[in-house]
């Protein structure tokens, strides 16, 4: 007896519920850096560029509900205009680029939308690792800290900006 969609889908949930927790932020960035710094095999872009869309996204909804960022970041305060608002335009620019080079379904369009948004991560991701400001969509979820509380430790009552 064979499986239609629906209970296939609910065996497959239950299955990777089972199986462990989804990947950390700090994995889902890894793996979207070796997609976005190597370039795809011929004919694959489509395919390599739509996955990176869905992996950003992923990582974009986990940042913007306020999880920790990837180990590696240097996450500096909210006086750290000049470093947001550049993270913010690599972020837009990146965004925008996998967004339109998977909903183009062409080769040749994704090809180059695939190569301009490996460079806006690739930007982005260095700024986070010397140490900037978050973008402007992670910066609002993003837990600061407060006056008198520990190192890393946040109150959702008082925020210092």
């Amino acid at each position: 007896m064979g499986l239609d969609g629906a209970e296939f889908s609910k065996k497959q949930e239950s299955a990777c519920a089972c199986q462990g927790s989804e990947p950390s932020v700090g994995s889902i960035a890894a793996v979207l850096s070796s997609m976005l710094q190597a370039p795809p095999h011929p004919g694959n872009e489509v395919q390599v560029i739509t996955l990176a869309d869905l992996l950003f996204g992923r990582l974009d909804q986990r940042l913007r509900a306020g999880e920790e960022p990837p180990f590696s970041w240097n996450v500096l305060g909210s006086d750290d205009e000049e470093g947001r608002e550049f993270v913010t335009k690599r972020y837009d620019a990146l965004s925008e680029n996998l967004r339109m080079g998977s909903w183009s379904g062409k080769l040749v369009e994704s090809g180059r939308r695939l190569e301009k948004a490996g460079v806006e991560w690739r930007q982005l991701l260095q700024a986070m690792e010397v140490g900037s400001a978050m973008p402007e969509p992670w910066w609002r979820s993003y837990p600061r800290p407060v006056e008198g509380a520990g190192r890393g430790r946040s109150s959702p009552d008082r925020r210092v900006d």
